[in-house]
């Protein structure tokens, strides 16, 4: 898995076990099952270098992706006291993978929505600027 995605999400983990005294239930099984597996399907796709992008030129989405991540820690805790249902579990971390793709796109599609810029540039200035953006 990527590391910096990985390392940042393991961190949430930790923090869970740290405050849930509770062995491992089969609810717990099956939410670490749907948390891996979220989990691999960004890291099949992950682009490294997408944190730090988002973070820098998309804050709104970098806070989404923050926001579904404290939520996820919430559901995970509620639904290990039985307060919450597998299902709202579930339905975050489909909501956090689609984000996290939109972010992985946004990342990936880069250059070109630069080079429409400079392609714009050209056209009503008659001049090529050069635009940094990482």
């Amino acid at each position: 898995m990527n590391n910096t995605l990985l390392k940042g999400l393991e961190g949430l983990k930790k923090q869970r076990k740290d405050n849930i005294s509770s062995p491992k239930t089969i609810e717990n099984v099956d939410i670490e099952l749907i948390f891996k597996s979220a989990l691999a399907k960004i890291n099949d796709v992950y682009i490294e270098g997408t944190i730090q992008f988002i973070s820098e030129n998309f804050p709104g989405v970098d806070n989404q992706i923050r926001a579904m991540e404290e939520k996820i820690d919430k559901l995970w805790d509620s639904c290990l006291r039985g307060t919450s249902r597998l299902s709202d579990f579930r339905s975050a971390m489909d909501q956090y993978s689609k984000l996290y793709l939109k972010a992985i796109d946004l990342y990936k599609n880069r250059g070109k929505t630069i080079q429409k810029e400079l392609n714009f540039n050209h056209q009503e200035t008659g001049e090529f600027t050069r635009i940094y953006r990482s």
